[in-house]
């Protein structure tokens, strides 16, 4: 991707992948969780939300 792409209605829907790494898990979710905090995709709905109300489970 280059800035200012247009992204078809027909485009693969994987447009990123994210991982996280830390010694532990909570330390890996609160890494996830500021990635997906700074994260900026316009034009195209995400499911970002989505993924930022798992890393928030308090179960987790």
């Amino acid at each position: 991707m280059y800035q200012g792409v247009k992204v078809s209605p027909f485009f693969d829907s994987l447009l990123v992948k994210v991982s996280a790494h830390a010694p532990t898990l909570e330390g890996a979710a609160q890494k996830m969780a500021r990635t997906l905090d700074e994260f900026r995709i316009r034009g195209v709905q995400t499911n970002i939300q989505f993924l930022q109300n798992i890393i928030a489970n308090p179960s987790l």
